[in-house]
């Protein structure tokens, strides 16, 4: 852990205690950190799905707890990144679901009072229709 932590404070450069994008990605132009990241066959683009990973509360900087708590649960083998990013696109599919279903319903309920309203005016107009038996 205390790696991860000088690798942070490395990277921060403002001193702010969050890493941005920014940083983060300037940071990866140093040769030792590119030779980590090379090691662990990891491009930029995944390391900005790294960064995401990290960046649990969505802010788009991560503090050091993020960042070492992310980090900590990315140890291990380097597919490991493969199965968070999953993770996260799922987390992002379900927001998008849930968010499309409650657009869904409140059309929905909108189209039941328009049509709710049509037929209270359509029986004031006419009176109550006798129940046909079929």
């Amino acid at each position: 852990a205390e790696r991860i932590r000088a690798f942070f404070q490395e990277a921060d450069l403002d001193k702010s205690g969050t890493l941005s994008w920014e940083e983060f990605r300037a940071h990866l132009e140093a040769p030792k950190v590119r030779a980590i990241f090379q090691t662990l066959d990891l491009g930029l683009a995944q390391a900005h799905v790294l960064f995401d990973l990290l960046d649990m509360d969505e802010s788009g900087s991560v503090s050091v707890e993020e960042f070492i708590d992310g980090c900590m649960r990315l140890r291990g083998q380097a597919k490991s990144i493969d199965l968070n990013m999953l993770l996260a696109m799922n987390k992002q599919t379900f927001e998008q679901m849930n968010s499309f279903m409650q657009w869904s319903h409140q059309k929905h309920q909108a189209i039941e009072e328009y049509l709710s309203l049509g037929s209270m005016a359509s029986m004031a107009a006419h009176g109550p229709q006798p129940d046909v038996l079929v």
